[in-house]
């Protein structure tokens, strides 16, 4: 049985762990990567994190953003690397869930 290869990325690295942790808990699911990044720094994640997900060749990017515009911009950048992906958005400010496909970019 293949497994599900996962990248999480997110602002708060105790976020990243937890979701991590969980996730090492399903034998058909590996994480493949984490990275962080500072969501105030303006120009979102550092360019090195794409080149990250791009080598992990990810199932599935969970992203970690921050609401508005700035997550659109990440979620179509991570597309953009990860292009067989789809990319969970999980924003935390309202406890919701998004799936993107590369077919939304």
């Amino acid at each position: 049985m293949n497994s599900t290869r996962v990248f999480i990325l997110a602002s708060q690295t105790l976020f990243a762990e937890g979701v991590q942790s969980l996730l090492s808990e399903q034998p058909s699911i590996e994480v493949v990567g984490i990275a962080s990044y500072n969501p105030n720094h303006g120009g979102g994640p550092d360019p090195k994190v794409f080149k990250q997900i791009q080598a992990a060749k990810p199932d599935v990017v969970i992203v970690e953003a921050t609401g508005g515009g700035d997550k659109n911009k990440l979620v179509a950048q991570v597309l953009e690397y990860a292009l067989s992906a789809k990319v969970i958005s999980l924003t935390l400010e309202d406890n919701r869930i998004y799936t993107y496909y590369q077919e939304m970019k």
